[in-house]
């Protein structure tokens, strides 16, 4: 199979998008392979995540892919896609639709993409316990009566300084002093494993307060298992617990990442994220799929 591709990054958060209108005839086991073989960095192109879109009406639906899994939701992949589309049509207001339905709209302001990313979602959907229609969950709760330190010595971690959010994605968010100190990997495993908690998994990440409208956030990704440069659907976990946590008021929060910034905008109950996305490369690339 021949593919035209386009390569782009948020923050470093990177993505392979494949248009299905320049790719007719993908078909569903094509995807799952294809997400597979292309985000190998080593013997493919390379990306943390593989992007299927396709112009359809007045919107562009799109899905994200790791490994023939499905992500519920990518914030940075939608401002991707729509710099793709922005490129392609130079339209600056664009509708995106993620193919479980979620409708956003994209706006292109300066050099920057503004996402409406909607409210916080009920945590039940990715827990095994019951929670109701809680928006936001205390890690004491949820880990009572594990105690992490009896698994995860001196690695910094206090269940009491810990979020559980559904920002149409899993994630788990802890306070700590300094970022850079915290073992992410071995601390996201260690959570995203605990299957009578998370039956799915989840992403985790170490927040650290900068000022009062600015947090330092590092992500574990779920499905790719590893730190990712940036994580949109973090940032707005991580801004929200933060105006939580140290009590903030601002009402736009700067979330600086190893690949950039990002801005989580609060408007009472809705969010925003915005951020940069950049055209990397454009190829064509064969790939075996027999």
């Amino acid at each position: 199979m021949k593919l035209q591709f386009t390569k782009l990054q948020g923050c470093g958060n990177d993505f392979i998008l494949i248009d299905e209108d320049l790719n007719p005839g993908i078909k569903e086991e094509n995807r799952k392979k294809l997400s597979k073989i292309l985000r190998d960095r080593h013997f493919s192109i390379g990306a943390d995540s593989v992007l299927f879109t396709q112009a359809k009406d007045k919107n562009i639906v799109f899905r994200t892919m790791e490994d023939g899994i499905d992500l519920d939701m990518c914030g940075t992949g939608v401002r991707c896609v729509a710099h793709y589309y922005h490129e392609k049509t130079a339209k600056k207001i664009l509708n995106i639709v993620t193919i479980n339905g979620t409708k956003m709209e994209v706006t292109l302001e300066g050099n920057l993409y503004k996402a409406g990313m909607g409210r916080l979602h009920p945590v039940q959907k990715y827990l095994a316990l019951q929670t109701r229609d809680k928006l936001v969950i205390r890690a004491d709760e949820l880990f009572h009566p594990v105690n992490p330190e009896s698994f995860l010595p001196d690695a910094g971690i206090d269940l009491h300084k810990g979020y559980f959010l559904n920002t149409d994605e899993a994630h788990l968010v802890f306070f700590v002093d300094d970022v850079e100190r915290i073992d992410l990997v071995r601390v996201g495993k260690f959570f995203a494993f605990q299957k009578d908690v998370f039956p799915d998994t989840t992403n985790v990440s170490a927040g650290q307060l900068v000022d009062e409208s600015s947090i330092r956030l590092r992500t574990y990704e779920r499905a790719s298992f590893h730190e990712t440069l940036a994580c949109g659907t973090g940032s707005l976990a991580a801004a929200w617990a933060a105006r939580q946590e140290f009590n903030l008021t601002a009402d736009r929060i700067r979330v600086i990442s190893k690949g950039g910034e990002q801005f989580v905008l609060f408007d009472n109950d809705d969010l925003f994220l915005t951020g940069p996305a950049k055209t990397v490369f454009n190829g064509v690339i064969e790939i075996p799929l027999d």
